[in-house]
């Protein structure tokens, strides 16, 4: 299959975005599962530093693989994100960033970047995120986390229609802070 050779390209330059998109932060404290630990104060801040549960990039993207057609829907090589095949764009990647957020997602030169809504969650869209045919939309769990819909289009300029319609697809799937 023709696709197959692009995924490990794609791994990498995510990898390489994700890289260049800052680097993650030491969170203070120890993990401990929901339902232990010191109870919360009045006082607590209401920007937590992670959700509640990170979602599986890879169930996120299972679950409307059948609404969009994706297909070959598998964990990259490196394992950061999960990768899946369209019939009008070439791939289609989502990766969960537990420890970047919105503020910490620094595009390539090239990239056209603007705000957007996304059923009520901030986002971002990338258009150009890494060349002129692929297209980002980069949704905001919490101020310290996020996550990046990829697509890239083989030679049709529809990768933001694509990563918009799965972002929105998603959305409801992703925790709240």
């Amino acid at each position: 299959m023709i696709l197959k050779p692009h995924r490990v390209p794609l791994s990498a330059l995510l990898l390489s975005a994700a890289v260049l998109s800052g680097c993650s932060t030491v969170e203070p404290g120890s993990p401990s599962p929901a339902g232990t630990g010191s109870p919360a104060t009045s006082g607590a801040s209401s920007t937590s530093s992670a959700p509640q549960a990170v979602p599986d990039a890879c169930a996120l993207l299972e679950k409307v693989a059948g609404e969009f057609s994706v297909t070959n829907v598998e964990k990259s090589s490196d394992g950061e994100d999960c990768d899946g095949d369209l019939p009008e764009v070439r791939s289609i990647a989502i990766q969960v960033y537990p420890d970047l957020g919105l503020a910490q997602y620094n595009p390539i030169y090239q990239a056209v970047v603007s705000d957007i809504d996304v059923n009520g969650r901030r986002g971002k869209l990338v258009e150009k995120a890494l060349t002129k045919f692929d297209c980002a939309v980069v949704l905001e769990l919490t101020e310290t986390s996020r996550v990046d819909v990829f697509a890239s289009a083989s030679v049709t300029n529809d990768s933001c229609a694509v990563a918009q319609q799965i972002a929105k697809a998603i959305e409801p799937d992703l925790p709240r802070s």
